[in-house]
C-alpha cells in the first residue's frame, strides 16, 4: 500500500490520473493536506518507507521529521530531500544513516532503530 500526501488539489488529481494511466492497482490512498498533519494522524501506522520532498528550500523540516519518526516502523527508512545548505535538525529517536549529495540537493537517510 502506498499513501501519497499532497496539499494541492490539482496535484493530487494529477497523481490519481498518473496512477490510472500506469495501470496501478487501487492499493493506494491520496491524503489531501499538509504532511505534518497527515503524519500526526498516522502516528503508529508503522510505515516502512517515508519519502519527504518538502518545498525545496524549506528552512524548518523538524516538525515533518518528528511526525515522520512517530509514523515510521522500527527499522524503517525515512528519506528527506533538501537543499544542501539546509542542515536538518534530526529529532530522536531517528538516527541519521548517511547523506547523498548531488549539486544543490541532498538526500538525508534516517532510520528508526
Amino acid at each position: 500500500h502506498v499513501t501519497f500526501v499532497e496539499q494541492d488539489r490539482r496535484a493530487a488529481a494529477l497523481i490519481r490520473e498518473n496512477l490510472a494511466s500506469c495501470g496501478a492497482a487501487p492499493d493506494y490512498t491520496i491524503e489531501l493536506g499538509d504532511v505534518v498533519s497527515v503524519l500526526r494522524r498516522s502516528a503508529g501506522a508503522a510505515f516502512d518507507l517515508i519519502l519527504l520532498d518538502p518545498p525545496y528550500d524549506l528552512a524548518n523540516t523538524e516538525a515533518a521529521l518528528d511526525a515522520g519518526a512517530r509514523a515510521l516502523a522500527p527499522g524503517g527508512l525515512l528519506v528527506l530531500e533538501r537543499a544542501t545548505r539546509r542542515e536538518p535538525v534530526v529529532p530522536p529517536p531517528l538516527v541519521r544513516m548517511r547523506d547523498v549529495k548531488s549539486g544543490d540537493s541532498t538526500l538525508t537517510l534516517l532510520t528508526l532503530p
